[in-house]
């Protein structure tokens, strides 16, 4: 189940992640981009938190919190690639307190279909895309969300 304290943990855990990442983040990005990738998730992560206090009930509402946090502290592709995936999120999820396990499933594959369309990318292209896509079919052969994001990082 996810729900608005739930998703506030995700949200504290990721960043400490991404403070962990963040080199690694850049030096990939940097082997065939502009080196920011770390930059664009920290930033972005730090938004979230600090705009947690903004968090409702209602888990539309605020997956739009994490949406507008993207795009005020990233004018990266990548940062505004998670806003928009964050925005129809939010649409989706409009006025539910609590997301169960078709939820989180359809919460990945918005971001997934978000990332195609806007990124014009497609499965194989070695994106965050493939990623996502694992994820979608761990996800619905197993619930145990732990072990599907600690399989799907190796």
């Amino acid at each position: 189940m996810l729900n608005k304290e739930v998703l506030e943990s995700i949200f504290e855990k990721l960043l400490l992640q991404a403070k962990k990442s963040y080199d690694e983040f850049n030096a990939a990005d940097g082997k065939i981009g502009d080196g920011d990738l770390g930059v664009t998730i920290l930033n972005g992560l730090e938004e979230v938190n600090n705009n947690k206090a903004n968090f409702k009930d209602d888990m539309g509402a605020n997956f739009m919190v994490c949406s507008q946090a993207f795009v005020k502290k990233s004018g990266s592709s990548f940062g505004t690639l998670i806003a928009f995936s964050f925005m129809n999120i939010s649409k989706n999820l409009k006025g539910k307190r609590e997301c169960n396990h078709d939820d989180i499933v359809n919460i990945f594959e918005t971001a997934l279909k978000t990332i195609q369309e806007r990124g014009k990318t497609k499965l194989g292209d070695k994106t965050i895309a493939d990623s996502l896509d694992l994820i979608i079919k761990k996800l619905k052969d197993n619930s145990n969300y732990s072990e599907v994001f600690q399989s799907a990082t190796k």
